[in-house]
C-alpha cells in the first residue's frame, strides 16, 4: 500500500515522522510505502496497487512566479533522503504555469533518480480542452531519462486524478497505450474518485462533462493499461465525504463505472 505523507513550509517533517513510525509498527502485516507530498492540504492517499509511502508536494515548488524552487523543494529533498521514504512526488498541476509545471516535473525526476525513488505526480487535474495534457511531457522526459541510463524501469511512475484524460478519444488512448506498450514505460493510472467527482467540472457550462474521474476498469480492460483506484484527502475540503477504507471504493465504482457483475 502506498501512502501520501505532507511534506510543507506548515507541517515540515511532522507527517513523515509518524508515517514512518506506522510503516515500522504494522511491517508485519503490511507493507506500506510513504510518498512525501508539500501541501497546504493534506492528502491522504491509500492505493490499492502496492503499499509504498511517498513523501509528496502538493503545493508550488516555485513561489510567486520565481524561476527558483522554493522552501517546499528544499525540505522535500530533505525527506526523500530520509530512511524509509521509498517514492517522491508533486503536485504539477499547482504551479503558476504550464511552465513552471513541467519545471517541477523535472526537478522530481531529478530527485527520485539521486535517490533511487519511485514517482508519483497529481497531473492533469482539470476538465479543460484546451490545456495541454502533461502525462506526455512526462512520458517523454522518463523515455529519455530511460535512453540515457538515468531512469531505471524499475523505478515507477504513478500518475494521480489525470482527469483531463477522460476527455481523450479512444484514439488518443490507443496512441498512449501504445507509447506506453512499446517503449516499456514503467507508467500506471490511479483514479481518485471521491475526490475527482467533488471537485471536477464546477467551471465546465452544460452540456460538457459535469464531472471526471479516470475508469479503471474500461482503461484495463481495453487498453491493458496499469490503473487503480484510491482513496484521497478524506475529511478536508477536497473531499469532506466518504471512508478512508480503500475498498469502500469498490461499491462506488459499481455505479460510476457500471460494473455490476449481471
Amino acid at each position: 500500500m502506498r501512502a501520501h505523507v505532507e511534506v510543507d513550509t506548515t507541517v515540515k517533517m511532522a507527517c513523515l515522522d509518524v508515517g514512518l513510525k506506522l510503516k515500522e509498527h504494522f511491517s508485519a502485516i503490511s507493507d506500506v510505502q510513504l510518498s512525501g507530498l508539500s501541501s497546504k492540504h493534506s492528502a491522504r492517499v491509500m492505493s490499492l496497487m502496492n503499499e509504498s509511502s511517498p513523501v509528496f508536494a502538493q503545493d508550488p515548488l516555485f513561489n510567486g512566479g520565481s524561476d527558483v524552487p522554493g522552501q517546499n523543494y528544499e525540505l522535500l529533498a530533505l525527506a526523500a533522503a530520509r530512511p524509509g521514504v521509498e517514492a517522491v512526488g508533486s503536485a504539477p498541476y499547482a504551479e503558476h504555469s504550464v511552465e513552471a509545471a513541467k519545471k517541477n516535473v523535472l526537478l522530481l525526476f531529478q530527485l527520485a533518480e539521486k535517490y533511487s525513488l519511485h514517482l508519483d505526480f497529481h497531473l492533469d487535474y482539470n476538465l479543460d480542452p484546451s490545456s495541454e495534457p502533461l502525462i506526455w511531457f512526462v512520458l517523454d522526459h522518463m523515455r529519455d531519462r530511460i535512453r540515457l541510463g538515468a531512469w531505471r524501469r524499475i523505478q515507477h511512475v504513478c500518475i494521480g486524478h489525470a482527469t483531463r484524460l477522460t476527455l481523450w478519444t479512444d484514439d488518443e488512448w490507443t496512441r498512449f497505450s501504445k507509447a506506453v506498450h512499446d517503449d516499456g514505460l514503467p507508467v500506471s493510472l490511479v483514479g481518485l474518485p471521491q475526490s475527482d467527482i467533488y471537485m471536477m467540472g464546477r467551471n465546465v457550462p452544460y452540456p460538457g462533462p459535469p464531472r471526471g474521474t479516470l475508469n479503471p476498469v474500461r482503461l484495463a480492460k481495453e487498453h491493458s493499461l496499469t490503473v487503480a483506484l484510491a482513496v484521497n484527502n478524506i475529511g478536508n475540503a477536497f473531499t469532506p465525504q466518504g471512508s478512508p477504507d480503500p475498498l469502500a471504493l469498490c461499491p462506488l465504482g459499481i455505479a460510476l463505472f457500471q460494473v455490476g457483475t449481471r
